[in-house]
């Protein structure tokens, strides 16, 4: 099945259930953010690969609204963040999470390339998802660094993340292959 079948499958082609897809990606990405390792300062969670896996399914365009959504549910005070926490108002320019949450956006940009005909295969999925990653890690470590320096942000915030982001990214490169593999719902009668 090609990746606008896909698209077309979740989200049914028209603007409702585009809408439902988008909202479905951001209800994925809370669920995979109470799936979580403690770690200081921020948990690593599997929101990520959600993030990823959701944003290839949509496309760059959805998939970053679907990660935007998230974000604005946290910060107008709905506990979708790990540990079913919010950030409302104000809190969220103020928080260890503040960079990793802006870069969930650039980074389902990225990796909603994946929809794309030539990004298919699960290595190519994995470069990617692993790039966008990065941006997630590096936005992160930079808003951490105004605290505590630049050295210890990435020693802290982003370092300890990147084998975590490495398999999140083969993982969701997998998931995306397995659903794409799979044959097209028959076409609904009216």
């Amino acid at each position: 099945m090609e990746s606008k079948e896909v698209t077309e499958a979740i989200t049914g082609g028209g603007p409702l259930n585009t809408a439902i897809g988008v909202a479905a990606v951001a209800g994925g990405i809370t669920i995979g953010a109470q799936i979580e390792v403690w770690m200081e300062p921020v948990p690593m969670t599997l929101q990520t690969l959600a993030l990823m896996a959701g944003a290839a399914l949509l496309g760059p365009g959805l998939g970053a609204a679907a990660a935007a959504l998230y974000v604005a549910l946290a910060a107008i005070g709905v506990p979708v963040l790990a540990g079913w926490r919010a950030l409302p108002g104000a809190a969220i320019l103020d928080s260890p999470s503040t960079g990793y949450l802006v870069g969930f956006v650039a980074a389902a940009a990225l990796a909603g390339l994946a929809r794309r005909r030539f990004v298919g295969g699960v290595l190519s999925m994995t470069l990617l998802f692993a790039a966008a990653h990065l941006i997630v890690l590096g936005l992160g470590a930079a808003a951490l660094a105004r605290d505590m320096g630049l050295v210890e942000a990435l020693e802290r915030g982003a370092a300890p993340y990147l084998l975590g982001g490495a398999v999140k990214s083969f993982a969701a490169a997998a998931l995306v292959a397995g659903l794409r593999g799979r044959p097209a719902a028959p076409p609904r009668t009216p």
